[in-house]
C-alpha cells in the first residue's frame, strides 16, 4: 500500500479540468480515504484483541499458552497471529509468555520469601528444574542468585 504512489493518479485526474477527470479524481480520493479508515479500524481491532490476550495471560499465570490457543483466542490463523504478534511486541508469542512468567517470578523472588519451588509451581512450571533452567536462560542467573543479588542491592 505505502509502496504504491496512490496520490499521483488522483493529482493527475484533478489537474485535468474535464468533468469526467474531476469525477474520477473525487472517486479515487474517496476510495483512498475509505481504505485508510478501514486499515485504521483493523489496526485498532488487532491492538484491542492483543490487549485482551495479554490480560488473559496475566490473569491465569499458571497456564502455559500455546500458539494455537492464543491464535484461537484472537480469532486468527496461527501464521497471521505469529506475524502480527511479533510485529507488535518484537518477539514471538511463546517467548513472550516465557519472559512474562520469568518477570513475574523475579518480582515474586524480590518481594517475598516464598520458596523457589512454590514460585515455580505457581507459574505452572513442570518442575523446579525446568523453572531454574528457564529462569537462568532468560535472566542470566539462577533464581537463588537473583534473590541474593536483589536483597544485596536493596
Amino acid at each position: 500500500f505505502c509502496k504504491n504512489r496512490v496520490l499521483l493518479p488522483i493529482i493527475e485526474y484533478a489537474s485535468d479540468p474535464r468533468d469526467e477527470s474531476q469525477l474520477q479524481a473525487n472517486i479515487n480520493l474517496q476510495t483512498l480515504i475509505c481504505d485508510l479508515h478501514l486499515r485504521s479500524l483493523q489496526q485498532d481491532k488487532e491492538e484491542d484483541i492483543f490487549s485482551l490476550l495479554i490480560k488473559e495471560i496475566n490473569k491465569n499465570q499458571q497456564k502455559w499458552w500455546n500458539v494455537r490457543e492464543m491464535a484461537e483466542f484472537c480469532g486468527m490463523s496461527e501464521v497471521n497471529f505469529r506475524r502480527l504478534f511479533k510485529k507488535r511486541f518484537g518477539i514471538g508469542p511463546k517467548k513472550y509468555v516465557s519472559r512474562r512468567k520469568i518477570a513475574i517470578a523475579a518480582e515474586m523472588l524480590s518481594s517475598s520469601k516464598m520458596p523457589v519451588v512454590k514460585i515455580a509451581k505457581e507459574l505452572g512450571f513442570y518442575d523446579p528444574f525446568h523453572f531454574s533452567r528457564r529462569f537462568k536462560m532468560i535472566s542470566g542467573m539462577t533464581a537463588s542468585e537473583y534473590r541474593k543479588n536483589v536483597r544485596y542491592y536493596s
